[in-house]
């Protein structure tokens, strides 16, 4: 049996994070990855909001769940984990069990009605390791509600960090009238 240990991530911690974080998301940078991370460590954010470690018998951390809470339309308080990382070489469904439980005794200390996980999508398009997230998170009581789709609006040039330019809405036609547009 693996002994993990929970943890709220701390500032010490960020940059041993890092290499974790880069497995979900590769192209965010170091700094990045820190200067997000110390903004949701920041004590003067709302409670429940924070990010949880999972570290493993040798002290590596093996998952990281980022998380807050809002209030949803269908269940009322709830914690949203933005972003659920685990990466474990002896057991992956391990570290999703622990930090799911987490997220739900958290939840409880919130007096939250539901947990809500989501996960980044190359954590489970992998067929070799296909849906241990998902079979473990479903044997804790999760189940699937939605499906979070997203359409990047700007990709911000990672040289200066400043967001790319944005396109410019058509010019209107010359004829005095409203545009006329074709579908």
């Amino acid at each position: 049996m693996r002994s993990l240990t929970i943890h709220p991530l701390t500032p010490e911690r960020i940059a041993p994070a890092f290499p974790l974080v880069q497995t979900a998301f590769p192209d965010v940078t170091l700094a990045e990855w820190a200067a997000f991370a110390k903004r949701l460590l920041d004590e003067n954010n709302p409670p429940g909001t924070g990010i949880l470690s999972v570290l493993s018998e040798r002290d590596y951390i093996a998952g990281l769940a980022v998380h807050h809470v809002e209030r949803d339309l269908r269940h009322g308080p709830a914690l949203i984990a933005d972003h659920f990382i685990a990466l474990d070489l002896f057991g992956r469904g391990a570290v999703v069990q622990a930090l799911a439980e987490a997220l739900e005794t958290l939840a409880r200390g919130y007096d939250c009605n539901a947990v809500h996980i989501l996960i980044p999508e190359n954590a489970i398009a992998p067929r070799s390791h296909a849906n241990v997230f998902i079979e473990v998170l479903r044997a804790v009581g999760h189940r699937a509600e939605s499906r979070c789709l997203c359409k990047r609006l700007t990709i911000p040039d990672k040289r200066t960090n400043a967001p790319a330019p944005k396109k410019r809405a058509p010019a209107p036609s010359s004829g005095g009238g409203p545009a006329a547009a074709s579908v």
